[in-house]
């Protein structure tokens, strides 16, 4: 059995599943689910092509969240330092 990842590894997966969103994000199954149907729903209508029916891209995940996963990451990063 696989280990689960840590926020850190979630925040840089080029592709995320659901529960890689819960885990870099910190929310709940319902949000999470409601963000990959979004995400999934973007990447139709612009064409993306799709890598997996289980994982969406972390670039729109971002343009739906409006937030940076490098900037989440940095901010966990400094936090852990002081």
């Amino acid at each position: 059995m696989q280990r689960p990842r840590t926020r850190e590894e979630c925040l840089t997966l080029p592709y995320l599943k659901r529960s890689d969103l819960r885990t870099a994000l910190n929310i709940s199954k319902e949000e999470a689910d409601t963000i990959f149907f979004a995400s999934k729903k973007l990447e139709k209508e612009i064409g993306m092509l799709e890598v997996s029916p289980a994982k969406v891209a972390r670039e729109t995940v971002e343009q739906i969240t409006h937030k940076s996963f490098d900037r989440i990451l940095a901010t966990t990063k400094k936090a852990a330092n002081i």
